[in-house]
């Protein structure tokens, strides 16, 4: 397992503890939800917005997080993806806005996003929008020859905790 499908699991599996509650975009991929089976956490799934006529995720409905926030006070991380795999983005300004008010960590999948922070005329990017903790994949935008991928960590996270974590589910 490499590539940004270890940095999800080992992001999700080192933000949070077994039994607790998280928030996650049914838009994720795959290795979110592995994460949470084998860390043992629940999820809140928050609805997207979508398109009907193309059948693509526009990303978060924004008053549906604020709604979940209200009934599920006990979640206190957040990870989404970030641009769908549509190429579509979430204000994450305003997404970011709401999780520093409820005291929610904010953790994004940025797989196919990693070229955001190198132009203004892209949309912002995790790191930009102040998240805790975000994996980008440079195989996908960026220039990489292999499965490769960045795990970038806010202040947050603890990274010898991270480190454990990543040794779990990866020999390199």
């Amino acid at each position: 397992v490499n590539g940004s499908t270890v940095g999800n699991l080992a992001l999700m599996t080192a933000a949070a503890k077994p039994g607790e509650e998280v928030f996650v975009d049914r838009n994720s991929h795959r290795s979110l939800f592995s994460a949470m089976v084998t860390s043992g956490l629940i999820p809140f799934y928050i609805k997207n917005r979508w398109d009907d006529h193309s059948g693509c995720s526009l990303g978060l409905e924004y008053e549906h997080l604020e709604d979940m926030n209200h009934k599920q006070p006990g979640a206190k991380n957040l990870f989404l993806t970030n641009p769908t795999y549509d190429g579509i983005s979430t204000d994450l300004k305003k997404i970011r806005t709401l999780t520093e008010k409820h005291g929610i960590h904010l953790f994004v999948d940025e797989a196919h996003g990693s070229h955001f922070v190198f132009s203004s005329r892209c949309p912002l990017s995790a790191s930009e929008a102040g998240a805790d903790g975000w994996v980008n994949t440079t195989h996908k935008t960026l220039s990489s020859l292999t499965q490769s991928s960045l795990l970038n960590l806010g202040e947050y996270m603890d990274t010898d905790l991270v480190k454990e974590v990543l040794n779990l589910y990866q020999s390199t």
